[in-house]
């Protein structure tokens, strides 16, 4: 498709040509701006988010492990991946304040002061056709005026005022040679400003196609190191999942059990050791025999079946010599059971009696 050019649509007699293309500047710049302001916080963020990373980085993730299992070494690559994504995330930060958003402050600067000469140099060649325009303009009328006044001095016939007819015409000579004078001026001013104002022209195409091309060519950059960086992080993460692949769980077990195991012997359980009664203490033997008995005679009645009324007694034999007693044994057996605890208090009772 043919490009068409800015000279040649934007011809006009007043400033209206200059306004449109002054306000497509001003709005060419707004865009500038506008993108510039995205590179500057995209590159804050983008440290902070560095920075954050690197702190994360510090964190040991194996400290609790055993150094020599394969998953220590898995979580060890965690940090180290991180570190490095932290580090392409800073360094993107620096490309983009560096490569990016720099250059196009002062490219922005550039267009600005390139438009500037371009519109001051149409803006004196304008205000200096606007001159031209009103001294002719007055010349015009003056001459016109001047014609005027002649032809109605002729059209009266008055041949007494022939004099006055003689000098108006040497006027009015004067007048169309000033009028003449100053469209021969206009029209070298007004080539001037047509060539001015072509310049402008050309130069505002200039400005607008360069613009464009170079933030065309900037934010390609921008994406590209955008995909940059996301391939630095997707490495990082390629480098945990192939650490994660190698660990073996079989020999961090086998590794920690050849390292730290202490015994392959079971310790035995400790069994019951009945108490020596030594001194042949008669009053532990009672208790002992009575505590067995009741312990015998609970299964027993638990055998029978729940719901039986009778009572069952407990039979106290003490092994010793002594008749008295053996004669306090025998009245235990004509007693009913009531409790443990009645049983024992009576014992008690008994052989106090007998000391």
């Amino acid at each position: 498709m043919a490009k068409s050019r800015i000279a040649d649509h934007f011809w006009a007699e007043d400033n209206k040509a200059l306004n449109i293309l002054s306000e497509r500047m001003q709005n060419s710049n707004s865009t500038c701006n506008a993108i510039r302001t995205v590179f500057e916080k995209r590159a804050r963020i983008e440290e902070e988010y560095g920075q954050r990373l690197l702190q994360l980085s510090e964190i040991s993730l194996s400290e609790f492990e055993e150094s020599y299992s394969t998953f220590s070494e898995s979580l060890e690559s965690i940090p180290t991946a991180t570190e490095a994504a932290a580090r392409a995330h800073i360094d993107l930060a620096q490309h983009i304040k560096q490569l990016l958003e720099t250059p196009l402050a002062g490219f922005i600067r550039n267009q600005k002061e390139q438009w500037k000469m371009a519109t001051t140099r149409v803006g004196e060649s304008q205000n200096l056709k606007s001159r031209y325009i009103q001294g002719m303009q007055h010349a015009q009328s003056k001459y016109m005026d001047e014609c005027t006044k002649l032809s109605r001095a002729n059209s009266l016939m008055d041949y007494n005022a022939r004099s006055e007819i003689q000098q108006s015409l040497h006027i009015i000579s004067s007048l169309e040679q000033s009028y003449k004078q100053s469209l021969e001026d206009l029209e070298s001013v007004s080539k001037q400003w047509v060539d001015d104002w072509r310049n402008t022209c050309e130069t505002f195409q200039k400005l607008e196609e360069n613009r464009i091309d170079y933030l065309r060519r900037t934010i390609w950059s921008y994406a590209n190191m955008m995909s940059t960086v996301y391939v630095v992080d997707d490495q990082s993460c390629e480098r945990i999942r192939t650490s994660l692949e190698v660990i073996d769980i079989s020999g961090d077990t086998n590794a920690f059990v050849n390292k730290k195991g202490t015994s392959t012997t079971i310790p035995n359980i400790p069994q019951f050791v009945p108490f020596n009664n030594d001194h042949n203490d008669p009053l532990f033997n009672l208790n002992l025999n009575h505590l067995n008995h009741s312990r015998n005679n609970s299964q027993s009645v638990n055998s029978e079946g729940k719901g039986s009324n009778s009572r069952n007694t407990h039979e106290i034999n003490i092994p010793v010599a002594d008749e008295e007693l053996r004669s306090v044994n025998d009245q235990l057996r004509m007693l009913p059971l009531t409790s443990e605890i009645a049983d024992t208090k009576f014992v008690h009772q008994m052989v106090k009696e007998k000391k």
